[in-house]
């Protein structure tokens, strides 16, 4: 098909918007699990809390 700017625009105007009702304030931001987003640079330590944290709250009690 032809490509078509406005359309490609307004995807990316739409996620924009998307992720601002999540939460996103800031880049990088890493989302885990569709849940907990963990914004600007971070140490892996951090990120590998946040996956943690979003594993178990996953898990059955």
């Amino acid at each position: 098909g032809e490509h078509r700017p406005d359309r490609d625009r307004d995807a990316v105007a739409g996620e924009a918007v998307r992720a601002t009702e999540i939460g996103v304030t800031g880049v990088p931001c890493f989302i885990v699990d569709r849940k907990l987003a963990v914004s600007g640079a971070q140490a892996p330590e951090t990120l590998v809390m946040a996956i943690r944290q979003a594993a178990s709250e996953g898990l059955p009690n």
